[in-house]
């Protein structure tokens, strides 16, 4: 049976967390797996591989994990003992090469992974509200904030009812021109390598279609989608901290009980 901690860590936590591990002289099975390329909620990382052992399987299929693993979309870099604790350490941007190590725990890889700060867009959408950045590492570019007032969905039926929908609509498409704008003039000079949103899923199609540069990065667009309820200063910092969060499991084997 295996014990699952859930903790989050910042990148300086993360790198005292490579520390400690380093410090352990028992011999690990280190494994950095990409992200999962299937819509398959099943699949894992590296479950197109193959060959890794079934432990590890099984820890990377336990609940918390899996539910973490497809929500990030970032791959797992795994730090299996079997004579003690072990480690899966979910970082804040994607693993690009799959490799495997034994003996002590090899985290040179995941070092260099979380040392680097590349270019993000994040863009914050609700009906109605807006928060617009460029961000590197923990350094922020560029922001644009904003509201947009949008009617509320008329309670009453007949004319009224239809000429309030109508008017709806054309209040939301001159909120996605207001937004496609904001966008275009916060992010115009910092090209990408990811760019994320949050609020509003059911936004992001038609936004694309006013927004030409940000259609023109649509294949950046990560997976993973910050919940938030209202596009604000708060909530943008808040995005901000967890995209430059990490998580880490630590996996203990408890013998199972006999019947």
């Amino acid at each position: 049976m295996l014990i699952v901690e859930k903790r989050y860590l910042s990148r300086d936590k993360l790198f005292g967390f490579l520390d400690h591990v380093e410090k352990n002289d028992n011999p690990f099975l280190t494994v950095y797996l990409k992200p999962y390329s299937s819509e398959d909620s099943a699949e894992t990382p590296g479950s197109g591989t193959g060959d890794l052992p079934r432990v590890i399987k099984d820890a990377l299929a336990a609940g918390p994990v899996s539910q973490e693993i497809h929500y990030r979309n970032t791959g797992a870099c795994v730090f299996w003992c079997e004579s003690n604790e072990s480690y899966i350490v979910l970082p804040p941007l994607p693993i690009i090469d799959e490799k495997s190590f034994s003996g002590k725990a090899a985290t040179e890889m995941l070092r260099h992974h979380a040392s680097l700060e590349p270019v993000i867009w994040l863009i914050l959408i609700t009906w109605g509200s807006y928060a617009v950045c460029v961000v590197k590492g923990d350094i922020l570019l560029s922001r644009k904030l904003g509201t947009g007032f949008i009617h509320k969905k008329h309670k009453k039926g007949g004319s009224s009812q239809k000429r309030f929908a109508r008017r709806t609509e054309e209040q939301k498409k001159d909120f996605l021109r207001k937004v496609a704008n904001r966008i275009e003039e916060t992010v115009h000079g910092y090209p990408p390598d990811h760019v994320f949103f949050g609020g509003n899923r059911l936004i992001i199609k038609p936004l694309l279609n006013y927004c030409s540069i940000l259609e023109s990065e649509a294949a950046r667009i990560s997976k993973r989608f910050p919940e938030i309820r209202y596009a604000d200063k708060e909530s943008m910092q808040q995005a901000v901290e967890t995209l430059n969060t990490a998580v880490v499991f630590t996996i203990r084997a408890v013998p199972e009980k006999p019947d």
